[in-house]
């Protein structure tokens, strides 16, 4: 018999009437703050990091959640009630892509983002430089600028020389 969840003040709904668990609305909330699956998991489901084989398990366990569309669902809500927006991750995007630190972290939350949105589909640039004039190599690396630019930090392109 499939287990039933009842709402609880803990328990999350998404719009469309799926009841979360309370670990997994916790694990949603964590997620959204932090954009690390990892560790919304270890904290949500109180993983204990001492036993043998944990990292395997939390990391099975936060693919397994985010490839429930319901769990993807209740993060989309959220997000979107934390006003964390296409438009404000694009600005984010461009200060990274502008400044001259290392912005590792929040690289890592923009993909995150762009992916749970559904944003960018793959691709590849491939990159030919044999044989190329200056102005040729110019107006390629505008190019490339560009569709960096306006793809918020280049998901899923890679570089190949």
């Amino acid at each position: 018999m499939p287990k039933r969840t009842v709402e609880t003040p803990l328990t999350g709904k998404t719009k469309d009437g799926h009841i979360l668990s309370e670990k997994e609305e916790l694990f949603c909330n964590l997620y959204v703050q932090t954009f690390n699956k990892l560790e919304a998991i270890i904290e949500a489901y109180k993983i204990d990091k001492s036993k043998t084989g944990w990292y395997q398990t939390v990391r099975n366990m936060a693919h397994e959640n985010l490839t429930k569309p319901y769990i993807n669902t209740r993060i989309r809500e959220l997000l979107d009630k934390h006003h964390l927006n296409d438009e404000e991750v694009d600005l984010e995007s461009a200060h990274v892509i502008r400044q001259n630190a290392e912005y590792n972290a929040k690289n890592s939350a923009i993909r995150e983002y762009n992916l749970i949105k559904g944003r960018h589909a793959d691709k590849a640039i491939e990159l030919k430089f044999k044989g190329k004039s200056d102005d040729e190599l110019e107006n390629r690396i505008a190019e490339l600028f560009g569709r960096i630019i306006g793809d918020t930090g280049g998901v899923g392109e890679e570089e190949k020389g």
